[in-house]
């Protein structure tokens, strides 16, 4: 499982995984009204607009995370294949 935990402007950029994984949004502060973080992908950008959000990643995925407004934390739990 990895923690990602980013301040207001950070941006977290991971290399693809050789498996499935999922993200969960635990903590959002800011972005009041639109969205407290994006996530990019080769599948185009999501954003992130509430905590307990979940996002499935498939394997070989390129994954970019920004906080957009405050703090935000995810974790990510995935299988190497």
């Amino acid at each position: 499982v990895l923690l990602t935990d980013l301040k207001d402007g950070e941006t977290e950029s991971f290399d693809a995984i050789d498996g499935p994984s999922i993200l969960i949004f635990t903590q959002l502060e800011g972005g009041k009204g639109s969205s407290a973080a994006s996530l990019k992908s080769s599948q185009g950008e999501e954003k992130v607009t509430r905590e307990g959000q979940v996002f499935f990643i498939g394997a070989g995925e390129k994954v970019e995370i920004a906080a957009q407004g405050g703090r935000v934390v995810s974790y990510r739990a995935f299988v190497e294949a």
